[in-house]
């Protein structure tokens, strides 16, 4: 093993900052996650419903500006749950109001039932609930 690996085996970047994936996942996956928002607010503003579009937008660009503030690495000390919460918290005030503007569940086709597909996306929350950023650091050096 040569001096710019590490104890796991992973090569230290020339740059220093070994966790560019984790940063490019937690920033790109939710990213990903509330992508669908965008196209909604310009629908709707395009539908000639203003308000709701100005208001969808508004979601998205605050859904993000939260994904960057929370960013584990911007709080090395805190659990992820703590980080994950507000995000998600947004994620599904984002589908609350998408069905709400389209008149609810029974008006969109769903049944409550429906919304089970959401249980897969709290994953992260449950595997990642205790660890932090600072942690897993200390595992690269």
């Amino acid at each position: 093993m040569d001096n710019k690996e590490s104890v796991t085996g992973r090569r230290a970047r020339a740059d220093g900052d070994s966790r560019r994936g984790e940063k490019l996942g937690w920033t790109g996956g939710f990213a990903g996650g509330f992508l669908w928002i965008l196209p909604l607010g310009c629908v709707r503003l395009a539908q000639g419903h203003y308000g709701e579009g100005v208001v969808t937008l508004g979601l998205f660009v605050f859904a993000m500006t939260l994904v960057i503030a929370l960013a584990p690495w911007r709080h090395p000390a805190t659990p992820y749950y703590v980080l994950l919460l507000p995000v998600y918290a947004v994620f599904f005030v984002g589908v609350a109001w998408a069905v709400h503007m389209y008149g609810g569940l029974e008006a969109a086709g769903l049944k409550i039932w429906n919304l089970s597909w959401a249980l897969p996306c709290l994953s992260p929350l449950f595997l990642l609930w205790n660890r932090r950023w600072r942690n897993e650091e200390k595992k690269d050096a």
